[in-house]
């Protein structure tokens, strides 16, 4: 099992490790990695009520629908395409979307955004 955790408290030499609830007991291997303070994007942190919705969003659905019921949703009233009724070339949407991506992460190495 693996756990990716961001949230280590590094004090006098020692760290302290909260590690995902169910995680199983046992040796494990440790990786240490400094974040440099200036490059971490404040946008980007989440609360812990944001990672915990996510976690919610990420666990498997015990009922799935099928095809044919996921169509027939999507045709439905009550499905919601909100923004998504204004992309008419799903390629050049995604397309954007990586420029926006691109973009952000180059605002972020660029030595002139920093103060």
């Amino acid at each position: 099992m693996n756990a990716y955790m961001t949230k280590v408290v590094l004090k006098d030499g020692k760290a302290e490790i909260t590690v995902p609830e169910g995680f199983p007991d046992g040796e494990v291997n440790v990786m240490v990695e400094r974040i440099a303070p200036d490059a971490v994007n404040p946008e980007m942190v989440w609360t812990d009520e944001e990672w915990a919705e996510v976690q919610e969003l990420l666990k498997p659905n015990p009922n799935p629908k099928s095809g044919k019921e996921f169509a027939e949703w999507i045709t439905s009233d009550e499905f919601d395409s909100g923004d998504w009724s204004e992309i008419t070339d799903s390629l050049e949407w995604v397309l954007e979307q990586r420029r926006k991506v691109i973009a952000g992460r180059m605002r972020l190495w660029d030595p002139a955004n920093r103060e």
